[in-house]
């Protein structure tokens, strides 16, 4: 009976996709079922009948429909601004029919041999009313996509029903919004890049710009939430880790205090989620009507499929500190040793900026990062058969003065910007952006000699080093064989070791937060180098 009343009274999703929806209500009633005490003896083996909840676990789309009540005045103020008050008074009226005839729904089912006659009409009615509102405001609604008719465009409306299938939030689940809001809310949305080849169209999202459906999912989330309540969900670590979702990040922040756990998804060492090779962020918001804004991140967490460690995740890994938040980015740090470490160089502003722009001179870089930032002298070798050597589309050039190349790929090389891409990013792409906002101070370190020279011999010997352990392959693919060279920097890790102790005195490092920041994520960088790996040598 527990059971059956929080499946009725409490749970209620929504999903655009049919089949989906048909396995939420199995997964609830198999639930339900396992809680049961079978008897033999009775018909039925003494089970009750299973709970409708038709009306709980919904088909359609979470995106497109009137989710307020102030979103559905607007539609129909600017569509019939003179009778308005009346036509708004006479929906408001069905609502409150409508969320009467749900409650009377719910409680049919909780009261034991009032018949299978009295489920079917109150289900009926239900249904019917439900209909007939969901008709009129899908009229309204249709009216922003350019259908001022539906008779006379028929057609068009016919085809903009099945290909946008709206959800009005505030009519299917009017009691519970008309109580300002859910409690709680949690899910796991899509993660796809919103653009104009979709089949629908989606309007009036201040997380717009953002192009990706999960923002517009957390904003519409928040909008159904009461003011005092929680939310969670599993997004991609790019929430934290773009510059782009910044719009969708402050528009959760400024509701309230935020918590971030924060995971890869590399397959090597482990994920997640079977097959699901994504980095991944699960938040948990606790939304306050109280101006109390708080944000707390774990660090980027890796762990071992192989080893267990999955299993004890969340009771052994999951250590949160309040942020330090640039306009920028938000950095993925969960103890204080790193905070420290950041509370320092963030005192530095990113000066890669103050490069020659007008040079001839460039620095090369991977635009992918797993374990090892990889920056060039010169462009690595690149051919494809029969042609002349390029350079491969995934190697980016930046502009560097020539009196600053070397002791940029130090630099780029060292243990420390691969602890700050790691903390910033997406932990998988590396941009421009990434290089011109680190925080170092280019003109203090030419002011003294010694940091200067140190970092130019080191940046040329880490050069050195990766091209001398580097391997020629070739490959055959689809657009023609390639040969080109694999870079193993692991082999060099003695090199960026010894750039980061000269860091170390540019930023004023204790002992301790150098030995941290050198072998930071070092089991997973070195793989099975680390068995060769003793006292900073191979």
């Amino acid at each position: 009976f527990i059971y059956k009343s929080i499946i009725l009274n409490n749970l209620f999703g929504v999903d655009i996709m049919n089949e989906a929806v048909e396995i939420a209500k199995l997964r609830l009633f198999l639930k339900l079922v396992s809680t049961a005490d079978v008897d033999y003896n009775q018909d039925n083996y003494g089970l009750e009948p299973l709970p409708d909840i038709d009306f709980n676990i919904r088909c359609g789309n979470t995106l497109v429909g009137f989710a307020s009540e102030s979103e559905f005045k607007k539609a129909v103020e600017a569509i019939e601004p003179l009778f308005a008050p009346d036509i708004i008074k006479d929906f408001e009226d069905e609502f409150n029919v409508i969320a009467k005839a749900f409650k009377r729904f719910q409680d049919v089912q909780l009261i034991q041999n009032l018949g299978e006659d009295t489920h079917i009409k109150a289900k009926t009615e239900l249904q019917e009313r439900l209909k007939d509102v969901n008709d009129k405001l899908n009229e309204y609604l249709s009216s922003n996509y350019g259908i001022s008719d539906r008779k006379s465009q028929k057609k068009k409306y016919e085809n903009w029903l099945e290909t946008h299938q709206p959800f009005h939030w505030f009519s299917e689940f009017y009691e519970i919004l008309s109580r300002g809001g859910f409690d709680v809310i949690i899910g796991n949305p899509p993660y796809v890049q919103y653009t104009k080849k979709m089949e629908y169209e989606l309007q009036n999202y201040l997380t717009f710009d953002c192009k990706n459906l999960y923002t517009y999912c957390l904003e519409r989330s928040i909008n159904l939430l009461k003011k005092s309540s929680l939310f969670s969900m599993i997004v991609p670590i790019s929430i934290i880790g773009n510059v782009r979702m910044n719009i969708c990040l402050n528009f959760i922040q400024n509701n309230g205090n935020i918590w971030f756990s924060n995971f890869s998804g590399d397959t090597h060492p482990g994920t997640l989620f079977n097959g699901v090779q994504q980095n991944i962020s699960i938040f948990i918001l606790e939304r306050k009507e109280t101006r109390c804004r708080n944000l707390f991140t774990t660090n980027f967490i890796r762990f071992n499929d192989g080893s267990g460690e999955r299993e004890v995740l969340f009771k052994s890994s999951l250590f949160y500190t309040q942020n330090l938040i640039s306009e920028h980015y938000v950095l993925k740090i969960g103890d204080e040793k790193s905070r420290n470490i950041f509370k320092i160089i963030l005192k530095n502003s990113p000066d890669f900026n103050s490069m020659n722009f007008h040079t001839n001179d460039y620095l090369y870089y991977h635009d992918v990062v797993h374990y090892w930032v990889k920056s060039f002298l010169e462009p690595p070798f690149f051919k494809r058969f029969g042609e002349q050597a390029t350079v491969s589309s995934h190697y980016k050039k930046i502009y560097c003065s020539s009196k600053r190349k070397e002791q940029s790929v130090a630099i780029l090389g060292s243990n420390l910007f691969y602890l700050w891409y790691i903390s910033k990013s997406n932990g998988r792409d590396f941009s421009k952006t990434d290089i011109l906002l680190f925080p170092l101070d280019f003109s203090r370190i030419e002011s003294i000699p010694l940091i200067s020279s140190n970092l130019k011999v080191l940046g040329r010997k880490y050069f050195n080093d990766i091209n001398k352990n580097k391997v020629r392959v070739s490959y055959n693919k689809k657009s023609g064989n390639v040969e080109y060279d694999q870079f193993w920097v692991e082999k060099s890790k003695s090199i960026p070791d010894q750039i980061d102790t000269v860091l170390a005195q540019h930023y004023g490092f204790t002992e301790a937060e150098l030995d941290f920041i050198i072998n930071y994520d070092i089991k997973y960088r070195m793989g099975k180098e680390l068995e060769n790996y003793v006292n900073g040598e191979l």
